[in-house]
């Protein structure tokens, strides 16, 4: 995995940060249809929405592989986001 990779994913890892583990799998999965089953108050409405919200903002790129070679200004904009 390439550095802009890893960089996209921490960004919208960090969107959606106020999920746990099992939710963000939830969140991903943009193939097909979901299943979550759970107790009351266990946060799937949270995940419908975020994952709605994924779909519309974020699309594929979660999953996806881009290359992209950063530039000094990109590196220094990581740098001030750190």
């Amino acid at each position: 995995m390439n550095n802009f990779t890893q960089v996209k994913r921490q960004c919208i890892d960090r969107f959606f940060s106020r999920t746990n583990p099992k939710q963000r799998e939830a969140i991903y999965q943009l193939n097909g249809a979901v299943l979550i089953i759970a107790g009351a108050g266990s946060g799937k409405t949270t995940v419908l929405c975020n994952r709605i919200a994924n779909m519309l903002l974020f699309g594929k790129s979660y999953s996806t592989e881009f290359s992209r070679d950063f530039s000094s200004d990109d590196e220094e904009i990581g740098r001030a986001h750190v």
